[in-house]
């Protein structure tokens, strides 16, 4: 076998067998999360986030009122 013939079946093989070994492998699709937390700033001192159902698309504004103590508007 000539080099040249030889070094190109060895290049074709190396672009080759990744391709194929990658297209074997059985990957499981992750469960996202049901709630997305977002923090906001609300302009005051107190901590507020908007809360997020990513199943059915509902936002809640959460504001800790309180040490301990949080409310959840729709």
């Amino acid at each position: 076998m000539k080099p040249m013939q030889k070094g190109m079946l060895i290049g074709v093989a190396i672009a080759v067998v990744p391709v194929f070994l990658m297209g074997a492998t059985n990957y499981e699709i992750q469960k996202t999360n049901k709630f997305e937390l977002h923090p906001v700033e609300d302009g005051y001192s107190r901590p507020a986030a908007f809360v997020l159902n990513t199943e059915t698309g509902e936002v809640y504004y959460q504001v800790e009122e309180k040490r301990f103590t949080t409310t959840m508007k729709k």
